[in-house]
């Protein structure tokens, strides 16, 4: 089975939506934004997702937190599409 390229944009502006669309023919596309203020250095993988609309609950996460977000969005590239996430560790 073939593996499709993947391309992760931090940044879901007007640039990062130019730039998706400039080099993301024929790739799966993770389009976020996302705030480094709110990252830690933990070495931890602990995260909630809240829905749009939803009061975060959580605190800062960390940046392996996000990054194993990331990957799991990679390996599933259907799940949240198109949807409007929050992310925190779980208070």
């Amino acid at each position: 089975m073939k593996k499709n390229a993947v391309i992760v944009v931090l940044g879901a502006g007007a640039i990062g939506q130019a730039i998706a669309r400039r080099v993301g023919a024929g790739k799966h596309i993770v389009l976020a934004d996302l705030s480094p203020d709110w990252f830690t250095n933990a070495n931890e993988i602990d995260y909630v997702i809240t829905q749009k609309d939803r009061p975060e609950t959580g605190t800062a996460i960390s940046r392996k937190s996000i990054a194993a977000f990331i990957a799991m969005l990679v390996e599933n590239h259907g799940l949240h599409n198109k949807e409007n996430l929050g992310i925190s560790k779980p208070n």
